[in-house]
């Protein structure tokens, strides 16, 4: 693995597997519960988690294309987080449709940012941008 896809991806894999650690600690887990004494506060950590997840594929996948880059990210950060509910059963958690949907509602949020704030690539998927007639490549 070159060393770009390495720094690229590891803050991902680093990311994916500390979401998926913590949505399989058992309730009782010390600590666990504190995000529920603020109302509304287990929700923002899904949204804010998966926000994180969705904005760090954006930026590994940026040079796909802004379109392709943001429907990966989504897909992937629901499918990632429907993954995790459908399974929490097995660990003796609940499977909760609202938490899929503030992990959803995270990751949709970061790729609207994103998708405003993300200038086109230059270096688009079909490769560097074309001059515009009448100048010649030197002076753009």
């Amino acid at each position: 693995m070159r060393r770009g896809n390495l720094l690229r991806w590891s803050p991902i894999c680093v990311l994916g597997a500390v979401i998926f650690l913590v949505s399989y600690l058992p309730e009782q887990t010390p600590g666990f519960r504190a995000t529920h004494k603020i109302p509304g506060g287990d929700d923002l950590a899904h949204a804010v988690a998966y926000g994180l997840l969705a904005w760090l594929l954006l930026r590994s996948m940026a040079r796909r294309g802004r379109l392709a880059a943001a429907v990966a990210a989504l897909a992937a950060a629901a499918a990632l987080g429907g993954m995790i509910e459908l399974t929490q059963p097995w660990a003796g958690r609940t499977c909760s449709w609202i938490d899929w949907l503030a992990n959803l509602a995270g990751a949709s949020l970061a790729v609207a940012f994103w998708l405003v704030r993300a200038k086109p690539s230059p270096d688009g998927p079909s490769g560097p941008a074309e001059p515009a007639a009448g100048q010649d490549a030197a002076s753009s």
